[in-house]
């Protein structure tokens, strides 16, 4: 996995199976902060996705309940293979799961 923000690089991380990772950052003033990262699997598949949106990660507007920390999950939770990414709300109760931000067609 790889991950970054117009001011912050990741780096590219291997996370082996069934484990986590995660990481601190502030939204930045102008409240256009974004973290995109691009997931990798053995066998050459690979999928793009924007894991912090300020619109969707906190706003009380937004698809998701805004909280202190955005939790998600990758293919554990969603028995749909179209919405893989799940985000848990804070008590680990509530999923909100989404789909690839890349385009199937791309898929190598």
């Amino acid at each position: 996995m790889y991950c970054n923000s117009t001011n912050d690089d990741l780096g590219l991380l291997h996370i082996p199976w069934d484990k986590d990772w995660s990481f601190r950052f502030r939204v930045n003033i102008w409240k256009s902060t974004k973290f995109r990262c691009h997931f990798t699997w053995c066998g050459g598949r690979s999928h793009y996705f924007n894991i912090f949106t300020v619109a969707r990660d906190d706003s009380p507007l937004g698809e998701t309940p805004d909280y202190r920390e955005c939790i998600w999950e990758v293919g554990k939770v969603s028995t749909d293979e179209k919405t893989p990414m799940c985000r848990v709300d804070g008590d680990g109760v509530k999923r909100y799961c989404f789909g690839w931000d890349d385009d199937e067609s791309s898929e190598q």
